[in-house]
This record gives structure tokens, sequence and C-alpha cells, in this order.
């Protein structure tokens, strides 16, 4: 499953910096219901409680269009855009 933690962010206004947010104290609030499980548990794909799964696929699906506002078409062509943010921000960082 491809993450975007490990990938250069560029600048956001406010209000997607709100809305990201947002979806981490909703991810944090539902969580929360589920103390009795580990992560593991509460994250496997075959027990993982709907309404997190959804706040999910929503957080997502905003910070795909954070990226990219038409969304990507398929993993390669979000991998793409992703990488050439990391080179793009590798080089400026270069001395010549």
């Amino acid at each position: 499953k491809l993450v975007y933690n490990t990938f250069p962010f560029h600048k956001i206004n406010e209000n997607q910096k709100n809305l990201l947010q947002k979806y981490a104290y909703d991810i944090l609030d539902e969580r929360e219901k589920y103390t009795e499980r580990t992560i593991d548990k509460l994250y496997n794909t075959q027990e993982m409680p709907i309404k997190l799964l959804n706040i999910h696929r929503s957080l997502d699906n905003d910070l795909e269009k954070m990226y990219n506002p038409k969304g990507f078409a398929n993993d390669d062509k979000r991998l793409d855009c992703l990488f050439n943010s990391y080179s793009k921000l590798i080089n400026k960082n270069k001395l010549i």
C-alpha cells in the first residue's frame, strides 16, 4: 500500500491544514473507541471498523487532491508525482 508520510509535501493553505488536522482528530477519536484492539488488529483489513476505514479513504482522497487536483489515473502516475517531488527537493538542496 502506498503511503505519503515518506514523501515531501509542498506548501498548503490554512484550509488544507485545517482539513488534515480534522482528519487526524477524527482518526484518533475513532481509534479511541477500540482501545481493546492493538493497532495491528485495528488496521487488519478483515477487522477494520468501517467508519475508520471511511475516514482514511476520505483522507487519502483529499490528500491526493493536494498533490494533483485532478487525481491520478493509477499508482504509477501517483508514484511518478511523488518521486518527481522528491527529486526536485533533492536537486534544489545540492551545492554546486
